[in-house]
């Protein structure tokens, strides 16, 4: 069971490792990951078929999925999203952008006790679709980008106390934006994997209680599936209440 435990947990740091490098791995990380724990030439093919399932390329081994896979990661886009994004850019068309003093002018009242966060906000609503521009195959759609970059927007402008300087503002906004779609495109990405982990052991579970009942004839208890499936038995509880939790939802919708 402890072998058990450390291969699930070796796949748990593949996956969390990938997510920090772009979802690519390199085929030696993923053989070294399970060094001591199980015979990985043997069990390459169920190691490699389980990372791809999460949109995971494998350097020298699944190079060619890398773009099938990014691509199915993509959101779909609603006609209500892409008229919001469309009414975005218009009203981007639609400011009246200051010069170079009259901004600097703006930033110099707003840092002096002057609340212009709304003024400020409408002359550099360009910079959140600029940045949201740059991001691409991210698993947001780009509704959600501009949402989440106009956050950091307006959290930037609160928060500044710099100079009444125009580089030094913007390059302020920036950072405040750029980390705002990150964090919500972690917080998605995370959510991902989360939700497939789980699905992955619910429908071994699934499995598991289908084989057992025809090997024995009768319903599996919890202390034979958690020893079929090698994992504790609170585990197997914990997958069996949101299999159930998940079928209550949708019994209500």
């Amino acid at each position: 069971m402890d072998k058990k435990r450390e291969f699930n947990d070796a796949l748990s740091s593949l996956v969390e490792k990938a997510a920090d490098k772009g979802n690519i791995l390199d085929a030696d990380e993923v053989k070294a990951a399970f060094d001591g724990i199980i015979d990985y030439e043997q069990m390459k093919d169920p190691v490699i078929k389980y990372l791809t399932g999460q949109g995971i390329s494998i350097s020298g081994i699944t190079d060619g999925n890398k773009k099938a896979a990014s691509s199915a990661k993509q959101p779909h886009i609603s006609e209500l999203e892409k008229n919001f994004v469309e009414m975005y850019k218009e009203d981007i068309k639609h400011v009246d952008i200051l010069d170079e003093e009259q901004h600097i002018e703006l930033i110099r009242r707003h840092i002096s006790g002057e609340n212009l966060l709304n003024e400020l906000a409408e002359q550099n609503l360009h910079l959140v679709m600029n940045i949201v521009d740059d991001f691409s195959k991210c698993g947001l759609t780009m509704g959600d980008m501009i949402q989440e970059g106009n956050l950091g927007l307006i959290e930037g402008i609160s928060c500044y106390d710099g100079d009444a300087d125009i580089e030094q503002f913007r390059t302020h906004l920036t950072g405040y934006i750029t980390d705002a779609i990150n964090d919500a495109i972690d917080e998605q990405n995370s959510s991902s994997r989360i939700g497939n982990h789980i699905a992955d052991r619910a429908n071994a579970l699934d499995h598991a209680s289908t084989e057992l009942a025809k090997d024995l004839e009768r319903e599996p208890t919890l202390a034979e599936l958690s020893e079929y499936l090698s994992l504790d038995e609170d585990e197997v509880e914990r997958v069996m209440k949101m299999s159930l939790d998940a079928l209550t939802i949708e019994g209500e919708e």
